[in-house]
């Protein structure tokens, strides 16, 4: 076919837009065939990349037959009787080769549902217009590449003119390597581990005037090509040249097949065979050819790769492109790189595939907010789905490198869906207790429960609240931690009201604050509970996905496995019929060799099988480390998570204590007033009494007064002087305080540039070291800010005290004589009541330090009991997982062994068996000929003495 007959291929090729699995029947059908390798402008091979674009739309399993043989032998009208079509390939009728590269046709397979039959009519080869030698070479190499069935097309007979013609086949050696740069080949030999992944090979003989009889005797037309394919004995150049083909067809080669075909119709109507009807060919061709077809689409394999694996119509064209760049770069195609090349592809497109499965079956089937076991449970479905995706597609993933990245990425997003399903669920809980909250905001606003009972009120609104919430369904994995806060918030809000509430006594608005603290305590205990089933939950995933990718990875080796020893037991098969054959015929000396070779081929196969159980070991182990790793991690998450909730309650409760304060200030403030009005009315009266004794004694008073003015400009002037003293000694403990905290700077930039150098050391290590010496530093400096808050607050305190004191003086010395023993005696009650007042702030605030206290060690201990508990579970846990592990392991260890020995005790009795029946058959074989050769020498010897007794009966 040309370029001008072909011009519209692409046209008459119906392609889909969107490529899927099952399109052959109908939604993807070639009706032509078109190029798939062709020649360049430059010579060169290229592949087509429509050819390409129709091969990736087919899913299914390709079955390839290629045909190749010289040039105008028929080669198209074979593959058209093989299509079921009467056209397609192009015959031609000129002496021109007619097909140019090599040509496609994807049909649906007409005997293999679910299957696609893939045609491959090649270039003829010997055509003297090319003048490119090589050209030949890499046509039948391609076709011995791409092929599942090989079908090779000669006229006439099978002679040594049809086998130097065949010379492609002895050069194979030289155009194919088995295993990449940098291992070993023997000799030029392929591996026979590749060779059973070569092509059956199919020698259809056209034109056949000849009768199939050898010796008188008819034979069949296989025994015709075997016969054909005999080695002669003997080691000179003559018939070292006459077996080389011979002997590497039989060896690249084991399963073969002949087919013999008379001329289907006379010289005049071969012009026009593609348009003659069955009824004007030959009945007998008719006959031989369905007898071809049927032979090769029953008997043609599935396309496999190293491993057993099937490949489909996109990786096959990615197989032929991989071919191709490697011929055109100037290399020799390498099975085993092109496999590589094929497998890393395909694998990350199974990543690809598996994650997209994944992601879209969890958005399908996820609603937010969700609980956590039935996110769990929709996860290890979904991941257990996507896994099988992947091993369906994947192959040769040796390191499981492919798996695990799918695994890591398949956590990230559960990862994700799980932040977003408590991010959904926090939202949805704070909007629901917004909205059943909003009637006690309403009266809190309008100042309902400041009135005498609004304590009650406002409790028995707050459970009614509650209890709404509890029943509402679907609020997700943060209700109780998102009850939690609101209950924490509603605290400041409480204790106002039970303060405000008049109707209470002192013990009744303990007992109130006693059992509110008991109920958030209680939902401290819920929310501490969901966050720990949270965590075990995750572990329990983190696990399940480990049995599950084991589970898998054993399931698919395996798998492997049994498909490597079916292929190992039926190369040997076939190299123990080609070893018959060679006794038979005489060649001990290749028998010997081929047995060596079997043998060879199975310690290969054990040392496969012993490789992939350690290897099946180490992934054990692997996987063993990555899941604990994957624990630490998720540990040392949560350990953040509780931490960092731990921080946000303490900033709570700072700032409760900081709003406690203010409202004692406040009350503070207010009793002040209430003392400074009663002070003042007292002393309305007492400066009545005072006027009027003052009009008594008014000239003693003025010289009193002058005295006392001069003892109270004495008496400021030392207060100045205090004062003064008071602050260049704060001044000083100010600027000590500066350098102080100047010293601490520069000690810690010290210590962080040390840090940093020893984190540039270190590396990871050092990472973690300096998040938690950035968090000891962080803490510290809260602590240290936190006392210098306190100090401030204690100096105002102690400046306001002061004040105060000093406006006390100020206004005593403003008093009478005669008052001062009384205003001494008041002054003293009133330091003694302030003393007294400290004095109970103090123990009270004692008191709220060690409930503080406490109530830190009791949840200390649960925490810690809690770990404690954790650590025991994972640790039993793991025991009995790693006993149970280790007794499968030995008893599927045992069992594999067993069977591997019984397996070989069993070939190995058959092939003693085989071999005595062959001796036994060659030295019964040997003692008839010796007695035919004994029997003719009596013959003879009788013979020559009868006639020398005539002889001397007709002598005188």
């Amino acid at each position: 076919m040309d370029d001008v007959t072909h011009g519209k291929e692409l046209e008459n090729v119906l392609v889909t837009d969107q490529f899927r699995p099952g399109w052959m029947a109908s939604e993807m059908l070639m009706e032509e065939p078109m190029c798939l390798i062709q020649n360049s402008t430059s010579g060169a091979l290229q592949v087509n990349s429509q050819a390409v674009k129709i091969l990736e739309g087919i899913t299914q399993p390709v079955v390839v037959v290629a045909i190749v043989g010289m040039y105008r032998t028929g080669k198209s009208y074979l593959m058209n009787s093989l299509a079921g079509k009467r056209k397609g390939f192009s015959l031609g009728s000129t002496i021109q080769s007619h097909t140019k590269g090599i040509w496609m046709w994807c049909v649906p397979h007409p005997g293999k549902p679910d299957h696609t039959l893939v045609l491959l009519d090649t270039e003829g080869l010997g055509d003297v217009e090319k003048g490119d030698p090589k050209h030949d070479t890499w046509i039948f190499t391609l076709a011995v590449l791409l092929s599942s069935t090989l079908v090779y097309n000669s006229k006439g007979t099978i002679d040594q003119d049809s086998m130097n013609k065949l010379h492609f086949v002895s050069e194979l050696s030289e155009h194919i390597k088995v295993k990449a740069d940098g291992e070993e080949e023997e000799d030029s030999a392929l591996d026979t581990e590749y060779i059973s992944f070569f092509p059956n090979f199919t020698w259809t003989v056209r034109d056949f005037t000849l009768d199939l009889e050898i010796d008188g005797k008819e034979v069949t037309e296989d025994e015709y090509l075997e016969r054909a394919l005999m080695l002669r004995k003997g080691r000179n150049r003559e018939v070292m040249e006459y077996n080389l083909p011979r002997q590497c067809i039989r060896d690249y080669f084991p399963t073969r097949k002949c087919f013999v075909f008379i001329r289907p119709a006379s010289e005049r109507d071969m012009k026009q065979l593609e348009s003659l009807p069955d009824s004007a060919l030959q009945p007998e061709f008719l006959e031989q050819l369905d007898k071809f077809c049927q032979y090769v689409l029953r008997e043609s394999k599935v396309k496999m790769l190293k491993g057993g694996h099937h490949i489909n119509g996109r990786m096959f064209g990615m197989l032929a492109q991989s071919y191709v760049d490697t011929i055109i770069s100037g290399k020799v195609p390498c099975l085993e790189n092109a496999v590589t090349t094929l497998a890393t592809k395909e694998n990350e497109a199974a990543i690809k595939e598996g994650l997209a499965y994944y992601v879209a079956q969890m958005e399908e089937q996820v609603v937010f907010p969700v609980e956590v076991a039935v996110l769990s449970e929709i996860h290890g479905n979904c991941e257990k789905a996507a896994l099988q995706l992947f091993m369906q597609r994947s192959f040769k993933d040796e390191d499981q490198k492919h798996q695990e990245q799918l695994a890591i990425e398949i956590n990230e997003h559960y990862g994700t869906v799980l932040s977003k399903n408590k991010s959904t669920s926090q939202e949805t809980c704070q909007t629901l207790l917004t909205q059943l909250s909003a009637d006690m905001e309403k009266k809190l606003r309008n100042g309902v429960y400041m009135q005498p009972g609004g304590h009650e009120l406002y409790m028995k609104d707050q459970k009614q609240v509650l209890e709404s919430f509890q029943r509402t369904p679907n609020k997700g994995v943060m209700a109780e931690q998102v009850l939690e806060q609101f209950m924490d918030s509603k605290k400041a809000e409480a204790a106002t009201i039970v303060t405000a509430d008049k109707m209470l006594t002192d013990v009744q608005k303990s007992l109130a604050a006693e059992r509110a603290r008991v109920e958030q305590l209680e939902q401290q205990r819920k929310a501490e509970e969901e966050r720990r089933q949270q965590l075990e939950q995750r572990m329990r995933d983190v696990e399940r996905s480990h049995q599950e990718n084991i589970r898998q990875v054993e399931a698919k080796m395996e798998e492997e496995a049994a498909k490597m020893r079916q292929e190992m037991d039926r190369t040997v098969e076939c190299k123990l019929k080609e070893q018959e054959k060679l006794l038979q015929q005489g060649f001990t000396e290749q028998a010997r060799v081929l047995q060596e070779e079997m043998d060879r081929q199975q310690k290969q196969g054990k040392a496969r099988e012993e490789k992939m159980q350690q290897q099946l070991q180490e992934i054990e182990e692997k996987e063993k480390q990555r899941q604990h790793e994957r624990e630490e991690k998720e540990k040392q998450r949560q350990h953040e998570e509780r931490q960092r909730e731990r921080e946000e309650k303490e900033k709570q409760r700072q700032h409760e204590r900081e709003e406690k304060e203010k409202q004692r200030q406040h009350e503070e403030r207010q009793r002040e007033r209430e003392e400074k009005e009663k002070q003042r009315q007292h002393e309305k009266e007492e400066n009545e009494k005072q006027r009027q004794h003052e009009e008594r004694q008014r000239e003693r008073e003025e010289k009193e007064k002058q005295h006392q003015r001069e003892r109270e400009e004495k008496e400021k002037q030392r207060q100045r002087e205090r004062e003064e003293k008071e602050k260049q000694r704060q001044h000083e403990e100010r600027q000590r305080e500066i350098e102080e905290k100047e010293k601490q700077c520069q000690r810690e930039r010290e210590e962080k540039e040390k840090q940093r150098q020893h984190e540039e050391r270190q590396r990871e290590i050092e990472e973690k070291e300096k998040q938690r010496q950035h968090e000891k530093e962080e803490n510290e400096k809260q602590r240290q800010h936190e006392e210098r808050q306190q100090e401030r607050e204690e100096k105002e305190k102690q400046r306001q005290y002061e004040e105060r004191q000093r406006e006390r003086e100020e206004k005593e010395k403003q008093r009478q004589r005669e008052r001062e023993e009384k205003e001494k005696q008041r002054q003293h009650e009133e330091r003694q009541r302030e003393i007294e007042e400290k004095e109970k702030q103090r123990q009270h605030e004692k008191e709220e330090n060690e409930k503080q206290r406490q109530h830190e060690e009791r949840q200390r201990e649960i925490e810690e009991k809690e770990k404690q508990c954790q650590r025991e579970i994972e640790e039993k846990e793991k025991q009995r997982q790693q006993e149970r592990e280790e007794k499968e392991k030995q008893r599927q260890y045992e069992e594999r062994q067993r069977e591997i020995e019984e397996k070989e005790k069993q070939r190995q009795h058959e092939r003693k068996e085989k071999e005595k029946q062959r001796l036994h058959e060659i030295e019964e074989k040997e003692k008839q000929r010796l007695h035919e050769i004994e029997e003719k020498e009596k013959q003879r010897q009788h013979e020559k003495e009868e006639n020398e007794k005539k002889v001397g009966e007709a002598t005188p």
